[in-house]
This record gives structure tokens, sequence and C-alpha cells, in this order.
């Protein structure tokens, strides 16, 4: 079994998105690896792009949500306002009816 040795270039916090490129690019450099350590790369490689996608897919999921919830709102401010509207118009025709009545106008 050949040894390897590296050493740390980077403790800088990466995305899982570019964490999973790292991985992908490593994995597809023909280093001469033996059968096994080559598999688990690969397979390890394979899940991150799979978790990468899943967080695509909540993300997504959620967006879709808050918008959902957030078109909800607005078209319930939108009726509690056109409801205070006629409120308020039919409040001023109560009140204009009332002074013509007691001969305010």
């Amino acid at each position: 079994m050949k040894s390897i040795s590296g050493k740390t270039t980077s403790t800088k916090e990466i995305s899982l998105s570019k964490a999973s490129k790292v991985l992908s690019n490593f994995v597809s450099a023909d280093a001469g690896a033996s059968q096994a350590p080559s598999s688990y790369l690969r397979c390890a490689s394979a899940s991150f792009d799979d978790l990468v996608q899943l967080h695509k897919d909540l993300k997504a999921s959620n967006e879709s949500r808050e918008n959902s919830s957030e078109k909800r709102t607005k078209l319930v401010r939108e009726q509690r306002h056109k409801k205070k509207r006629k409120s308020d118009e039919s409040r001023s025709i109560k009140e204009m009816k009332t002074r013509r009545i007691k001969g305010e106008d």
C-alpha cells in the first residue's frame, strides 16, 4: 500500500457545493490509487452530489412555500383594505344623509 502525504492549504469554510466540486475533481484526477480507495472516493463524491441536489430541492421547495405564503398574506391585506374602504365609504354616505336630514348642508 502506498503512503500519501499532504498539507492543509486553507482552513476557510466552503459551501457544500464547492466541497462536492473539489472532491469530484480529486476523484477524477487519476492518481493511480488502488481500487478500494478509488471506489470509496467515487462513492463519497456521488453522495456529496446527491446531498447538494437535496439541498437545492429543499431550498426550491421552501422558496415556493414562502412565495405562496407571501401571496396569501398580500391577498388577505388587499381584502381587508377593500372592506375598510367600503366601510369608510358607507360611513361617509350615512354621515352625508344625516347632515341633509338635519339641514346641515
